[in-house]
């Protein structure tokens, strides 16, 4: 059985497959990658035991229409065989009694990789009820993107460690928070009435790969979301199927930790903001990472600065802003979490909501957008003024 290849044809199908593989599995099969071909369609799949990524379609210059087979290869050999074969035409042929891959390239060159059986390699739940809707891929990638920073990694609590999605009659929720930072991206008039009301927890691995391949498939205007009883779901994009398990937990009610009654509004511009914080932040304490923002009401500006007492070293900046308060704020935040949280709202101009330096500040576009609404928050840090 023989198949030929460009190797610059499949090298990203085969990169996209390969990036679920976990790194050291238990079950040794996970290692794997599978080449199935069936007929004139040859297709790569990929699982950590949890995930499945399918790609279909993979380029062929040439087949044997009248052979079909499914073969595991180990993704790490296979991938540093090809990725270093670029511009190359590859042959391969599989002997299936001596459970090797024959491979040759250019004018002399092979080869020779084994495979395991297919049999041992874990499939993906069964399901028969799914319930699909179709949306914008551009959505889902808002979803996602929009809030996958404040996605947690806690070994405690698993249902933090991903992006929290509702779908109600017209709009589309996708909320990630990781105990000190939440965000909530609400895509609106996005109808989904055969899945309005459910809700799942997707993990991060899925949804990071779930992004790259919309990415990788941007010529796709719409993908299919397959879902059950909150166990599993299944995304559809062109030829690519991911498969994963969904975490079964309750999520925390998001909207009760949202404020409400932060009175105090700082409309700033976002790309001066990191620009100050960026400046200022190596010169404060590596340990803490504590910036303090000093509102001052006879000089309408907003006053960065970060020290470390310790190797006498400080910095400050001032920012411009537009606001209404008439009283001095103080208020402190862990540097590195200001700046992730402020590059990922969607505006050029930002709004800062304050209560007072005890609690969460609301961070969002300082423009309502008509296509969704976005929402930050961020616990600030203990300060001594």
């Amino acid at each position: 059985m023989e198949i030929s290849f460009k190797v610059n044809d499949i090298i990203q199908q085969l990169r996209q497959v390969s990036s679920v593989v976990a790194p050291k599995s238990s079950l040794l099969i996970l290692e794997n990658v599978i080449w199935k071909k069936v007929n004139n369609e040859l297709s790569f799949v990929a699982s950590d035991s949890e995930t499945w990524i399918t790609v279909g379609n993979v380029p062929m210059t040439s087949y044997d229409t009248n052979e079909s087979f499914e073969i595991c290869l180990n993704a790490k050999d296979t991938l540093s065989v090809l990725q270093n074969l670029s511009g190359e035409e590859v042959e391969l042929n599989v002997n299936i009694e001596k459970k090797v891959v024959n491979g040759r390239y250019g004018r002399k060159g092979t080869f020779m990789l084994p495979f395991s059986e297919v049999d041992e390699f874990p499939r993906p739940k069964e399901i028969t009820d799914w319930k699909k809707v179709s949306v914008p891929t551009s959505m889902m990638t808002e979803c996602i993107q929009s809030v996958v920073f404040s996605v947690a990694n806690d070994e405690l609590r698993p249902v933090m460690n991903t992006i929290h999605f509702d779908f109600t009659e017209r709009d589309v929720i996708s909320v990630a928070s990781d105990g000190r930072k939440l965000a909530r991206f609400t895509r609106l008039g996005v109808s989904s009435p055969a899945i309005s009301g459910k809700s799942f927890n997707l993990p991060n691995k899925p949804a990071t790969l779930l992004s790259r391949v919309i990415t990788s498939n941007q010529d796709t205007e719409t993908l299919d979301i397959y879902t059950d009883d909150a166990s599993a779901v299944k995304f559809k994009i062109g030829d690519n199927i991911i498969n994963t398990r969904l975490i079964d937990a309750r999520f925390p009610n998001y909207n009760m930790v949202i404020p409400q009654d932060n009175d105090k509004d700082f409309v700033v511009a976002k790309d001066d903001v990191l620009g100050i914080l960026k400046r200022i932040l190596p010169l404060g304490d590596a340990g803490t990472e504590c910036v303090i923002l000093h509102y001052n009401v006879g000089t309408q500006e907003i006053l960065f600065s970060t020290e470390d007492i310790d190797w006498s070293k400080s910095a400050s900046e001032a920012a411009e802003c537009d606001t209404d308060v008439r009283e001095d704020i103080v208020i402190g935040f862990k540097g590195s979490e200001l700046i992730n949280v402020i590059q990922n709202v969607p505006s050029d101009k930002i709004r800062i909501k304050i209560k007072d330096k005890t609690h969460a500040a609301l961070i969002v576009p300082a423009v309502e957008n008509p296509n969704f609404d976005y929402t930050s928050i961020l616990m600030p840090m203990l300060i001594n003024q």
